[in-house]
């Protein structure tokens, strides 16, 4: 039996009823009552509605009504929500039930009837932003037992979890349960694991009443802080490797130039005379080298004598440079050995 088939029975009805499939979410039948709730100018319009921009919160109350009807703790839904057909906002008491396609799919029946109360419209507006807001939204009662969720919570810890499940450390369901004894707030960084993956969050959890019975009830807020706490530690990482690094080339240029210094050591052999015994070659590095070094001007009516020896030489040479006052003020030079 096709789906119009299965629902002719509510084609004449003046309540406003349709039918709505998820993957992907999409509408699949209503009557007349619904087109016009809908402001749908015929059947075929209706069904062929974009739905692709509907909210994740939406698809996840939904996949939660689902699971609430098959598990049986419920026959069916009641709930009050607002639609917006074509932008205009329609607040309803809505009645879903679950269907199985010709597919084996899950489908949503819909019958909608007007609000038993009208709601003022800071409630609603509350209401929504409630059901769209990131941070986890808990109201527990003295037992810890979950009074509601919005969908932001069941995104992250789930509906059938118990409350000492969502975090690793067991100490902290009854520090927020404290919160009822005393007129502070709770505040910590908590971690919960689920499914192989750690997650970090900002707690907040403080006294208040429950508006439907009036007893004290815990209202907790779960902000995850995860993404944010990992950037400020791959900065402070990041800031400590530059130090380090700082420190590491420092040290590297300090011992460049001890090395520098011995591979060409000022040695004075007497009173006139400087030798630099060269390992290697005299290239411009050591020759800048040896000038600072040798830059000081000798004491008054003393000069110094500039000697260069290399190993296994014995023939005097002067540097291929400029001329050595411009290097070594007052100094008296002369060359001995082969650099």
């Amino acid at each position: 039996m096709s789906l119009a088939e299965r629902m002719a029975v509510f084609g004449h009805s003046p309540i406003p009823t349709w039918v709505a499939a998820l993957d992907p979410l999409r509408f699949m039948w209503a009557n007349a009552a619904a087109l016009e709730l809908w402001r749908a100018t015929s059947l075929e319009s209706f069904l062929a509605r974009d739905l692709s921009d509907t909210s994740p919160s939406t698809r996840v109350q939904y996949l939660e009504w689902a699971d609430s009807i098959r598990s049986g703790t419920v026959q069916h839904i009641e709930s009050e929500w607002t639609i917006y057909p074509h932008g205009v906002p329609r607040r309803l008491l809505g009645y879903i039930s679950l269907l199985e396609g010709e597919a084996g799919e899950t489908m949503f029946l819909h019958h909608a009837l007007p609000p038993k109360d009208e709601a003022k419209v800071e409630t609603l507006r509350g209401a929504e932003a409630l059901r769209h807001i990131r941070t986890a939204v808990v109201l527990l009662d003295a037992d810890g037992e979950r009074l509601s969720l919005n969908p932001a919570a069941v995104r992250a810890f789930g509906r059938e979890r118990a409350l000492h499940e969502w975090f690793d450390d067991p100490a902290v369901v009854p520090a927020i349960l404290g919160v009822l004894e005393s007129d502070e707030a709770h505040l910590a960084l908590v971690e919960s694991t689920r499914d192989g993956k750690r997650r970090v969050y900002a707690l907040e959890a403080h006294r208040t009443c429950d508006p439907a019975t009036g007893q004290p009830t815990v209202l907790l807020h779960l902000r995850d802080e995860t993404q944010r706490l990992g950037a400020e530690r791959d900065a402070r990482d990041k800031s400590r490797l530059i130090v380090e690094l700082e420190v590491a080339l420092a040290t590297v240029e300090a011992q460049r130039g001890r090395i520098l210094e011995l591979s060409a050591p000022i040695l004075p052999t007497s009173d006139r005379t400087l030798t630099v015994p060269l390992i290697g070659t005299l290239d411009g590095e050591r020759m800048r080298s040896i000038t600072e070094r040798c830059s000081t001007p000798s004491p008054p009516g003393r000069s110094a004598t500039w000697s260069s020896t290399s190993p296994g030489s014995s023939s005097p040479t002067r540097p291929a440079s400029s001329p050595w006052p411009r290097w070594f003020g007052p100094c008296a030079w002369s060359g001995r050995g082969r650099s």
